[in-house]
């Protein structure tokens, strides 16, 4: 294994596991959680991402552009594989406290609503895994942001419907 591995992906993988482990925990100890709050606060933190990488400041700088889709991206990417299967396998296996139920349930949701779309649109329109991307940065930053953004209204959307008619 060579040195840029370790640093590029063995450790922040690492360290997203254990946040995604530490937050099952605070989340199955905590008694009042909800799993429409949980969504729409992730929905929420997500459009404000979305809304930053498709500010002017990000898509016409080639400086935060470079720094966005080389870094940024694929560390997003990491960050909700990592976190969101180590939140799962916690809640699934060892949550105990006034919230483990919701939370087994919201391990589940979180996977499908954020690991499996956020790994197959970054892996084929930003990140460019199989293969180089045959469109310019420029799209692919807008890509990422929409998805971001888009993303972030549709879970919003999906916890205010479970709220009301939950």
């Amino acid at each position: 294994m060579t040195r840029d591995t370790l640093l590029r992906i063995v450790v922040p993988m690492t360290v997203y596991a254990a946040f995604g482990w530490w937050m099952g925990g605070k989340l199955a100890a905590y008694p009042g959680l909800v799993g429409y709050k949980f969504f729409n606060a992730c929905g929420a933190a997500m459009s404000l991402m979305g809304m930053v990488v498709l500010s002017q400041l990000v898509v016409e700088s080639p400086r935060y552009k470079k720094l966005v889709l080389e870094h940024v991206a694929g560390q997003f990417l990491l960050l909700l594989t990592c976190s969101g299967g180590a939140l799962m396998i916690y809640a699934m296996h060892w949550a105990t406290g006034p919230s483990a139920a919701v939370l087994s349930s919201l391990g589940v949701k979180y996977f499908a609503f954020f690991v499996l779309p956020s790994t197959l649109f970054m892996n084929i329109a930003v990140n460019g895994v199989e293969k180089p991307l045959p469109w310019s940065d420029k799209t692919r930053l807008t890509a990422f942001g929409g998805y971001l953004a888009g993303g972030g209204m549709l879970l919003q959307l999906y916890a205010a419907i479970q709220d009301i008619w939950g």
